[in-house]
């Protein structure tokens, strides 16, 4: 998992010095703008275990990218690279006790980056080149797939849900998430397919308001305000 090579960093050579041998998982590598990432990655022949590990531990966990908010163009380079949207990474070597290892896939670490719909934006574009929902990872003590993932954060959340959990439910949902069990936790209350979700930035999110309804998350239509769907 580790690799060891030159890496060459383009035009920022001049700037930071001559081409060093390091290791991708150095903590070192400085944070970049966008258009420095895909350079970087363009110069280099990464694997796609190590551009997936860029992705979600480089730029996401480690805050590499100075730029969020390109982070769909910087998304788009990493994809035409190469780097597996469904691929698992951890953030270092695994350790010997499983509640202390972090997993990651690009299909989560994508709305991390932000809590807004850039996030979002580019988690569709890991959907849309063959990212899958419904791949189960296990890894240590955690065997979930990614639309699980987010309804674990939907729980933990509840009225505080941020754009990055309600965003990453709606869009699995859209692309055919379902839980393991075949349970799909959402019904539309309208006469319109699931992919209307794929233009996800036309809804947002409201509970229910009564007692026996507090519980339940509804997809509202951000211009007419109309309940389109529910989740609980």
């Amino acid at each position: 998992l580790v690799s060891k090579r030159r890496l060459s960093t383009g035009t920022m050579a001049a700037e930071r010095g001559p081409v060093i041998e390091m290791d991708i998982r150095n903590r070192e590598l400085a944070p970049m703008r966008s258009e420095e990432w895909v350079r970087f990655i363009s110069e280099n022949a990464f694997t796609s275990e190590e551009l997936c590990w860029l992705y979600c531990c480089g730029l996401e966990y480690g805050w590499r990218l100075l730029d969020p908010e390109n982070l769909p163009f910087v998304t788009g380079a990493f994809l035409d690279r190469g780097m597996d949207p469904n691929q698992l990474t951890t953030d270092d070597i695994p350790d010997d006790d499983p509640k202390n290892n972090i997993y990651r896939t690009p299909l989560i670490s994508a709305t991390r980056f932000e809590d807004d719909a850039t996030a979002a934006e580019s988690l569709k574009l890991l959907l849309e080149h063959g990212g899958d929902p419904n791949l189960v990872y296990q890894y240590g003590d955690f065997k979930e797939n990614v639309f699980e993932f987010y309804i674990e954060d939907e729980f933990a959340n509840g009225p505080d849900l941020g754009c990055r959990t309600f965003y990453g439910l709606l869009l699995c949902w859209a692309y055919g998430g379902r839980q393991q069990s075949g349970y799909e936790p959402f019904t539309m209350l309208i006469d319109a397919p699931i992919s209307i979700f794929k233009d996800y930035s036309r809804y947002w999110y409201e509970y229910g308001t009564h007692e026996n309804d507090s519980s339940t998350l509804y997809i509202v239509e951000k211009s007419t305000g109309r309940k389109v769907a529910k989740y609980h």
